[in-house]
Formats: C-alpha cells, sequence, structure tokens
C-alpha cells in the first residue's frame, strides 16, 4: 500500500499504535491504538497526526466521574498501575504485564478501583500486591509505604524462610535488614513471622522519623 506514513509504536499524545492500518472504512484507514490509561479504540490516521484525537476518551470520562478525582494521586496511581500491566511499550511492562501480572476486570474503571481501596493513608503510600505472584485486585491490594514494599519484595531463591530479611540461625529466625549500606541486626525470633514482623516495625519506624 503506498504512502504508509504510520508505523506500530508511533507516538500521538496519549495514544501509541498498537496495530498499524486495521481496518478500512469509507476510504479511510483505522489503526488500533493503546491509550496511556490502557484502554484501546480505532482511530483514523488522520485524526491522529492532527491531534484531533489525543486519547481514547479516558480525560473526559475522567473529568465527569463521581469522584471528581482526574487530577488526584490515587487516579495517578491507578493510571500506572494499568499501564505497566496492559501497555507493552511502558518501560515497567516487562516485570508485570510481561509476567502474567494484571489488572482484574473491576478495576479497569477508576471509580471501582478508589471505590474498593480507598483514599491512600499519606502521600508516602503506594498501591502493593500483598501476593506478589497474583495480580491488583480488591482481595490482594493494599495501601503500603515503600519501606513496607521493600519487605514484599520477592526473596532470593536461595531463601529458605519465605521472608526477605529473616535467616535461620541455629533453631531460630534472624531478622536484619540493609541500612546505609550496612547489614543491622533487628533481632533474633522464635519464629520466621515474628521477624518478619520485627523487620516491617522497623521500617516503619524509620519512616516516621
Amino acid at each position: 500500500m503506498q504512502n504508509r506514513k504510520h508505523s506500530v509504536g508511533d507516538v500521538f499524545s496519549m495514544l501509541t499504535i498498537k496495530d498499524a492500518y486495521t481496518v478500512v472504512r469509507g476510504g479511510v484507514w483505522f489503526h488500533s491504538v493503546l491509550c496511556e490509561c490502557g484502554g484501546e479504540k480505532l482511530a483514523a490516521g488522520g485524526d491522529l497526526s492532527s491531534g484531533k484525537v489525543k486519547n481514547c476518551g479516558c480525560v473526559r470520562r475522567a473529568a465527569t466521574t463521581k469522584h471528581g478525582l482526574s487530577s488526584s494521586p490515587e487516579y495517578k496511581v491507578w493510571a500506572a498501575m494499568i499501564q505497566r500491566c496492559k501497555n507493552p511499550n511502558n518501560a515497567a511492562y516487562k516485570n508485570y504485564g510481561a509476567r502474567g501480572i494484571g489488572v482484574c476486570d473491576n478495576w479497569s474503571v477508576f471509580d471501582s478501583f478508589i471505590d474498593d481501596m480507598g483514599f491512600r493513608p499519606s502521600n508516602k503510600h503506594t498501591i502493593e500486591r500483598v501476593d506478589n505472584s497474583k495480580g491488583y485486585s480488591k482481595e490482594n491490594c493494599t495501601w503500603a509505604t515503600r519501606y513496607m514494599q521493600s519487605v514484599n519484595t520477592r526473596v532470593r531463591s536461595d531463601n529458605k524462610t519465605g521472608f526477605r530479611g529473616v535467616s535461620i540461625r541455629g533453631r531460630k529466625f534472624q531478622a536484619s535488614v540493609q541500612r546505609n549500606k550496612k547489614r543491622v541486626c533487628v533481632g533474633v525470633f522464635s519464629s520466621a513471622e515474628e521477624a518478619n514482623q520485627s523487620i516491617i516495625n522497623y521500617l516503619e519506624g524509620l519512616n516516621n522519623e
């Protein structure tokens, strides 16, 4: 086909071409495009080039959302979550969507997300999955600080306790954290769960300093 000006990966405002020249209608070619919010639609090449179409309609929907939170931190958290799980062009996609980490159908709409999660307890909290092997849903998510998240990151393959920073010492479990490039021993406990909780408490204490 002559004069194909658009290609997969071309970006127009909030839209990225996912599949170029998908269908032709009335002599006009339409592309399948992916929006920054995770939504998809068909858009005419001319409308993309001229700037007539800039998003999938999410901006208008957000402006009229019942919560009126289109500029809120919670909305930005939600949009970033959708991006890293659904947009192959997002830098974080390889660690989320490509690994099978998805977003539950109900949370494809921001209103449902905020209804389930509520507002962040503080500006230091962001979305956290309780089980890192599962996706984003009401049952598997909470608001957490970055210190709490550091405890919940994937453990090394040689870790036998199942908790980051917790190691076996005889019949006890030692809890330790990395601080200022040094290893700090938090304490020794009877169970791995107690040791893990001590790390969370310690890091939360640092967070409140």
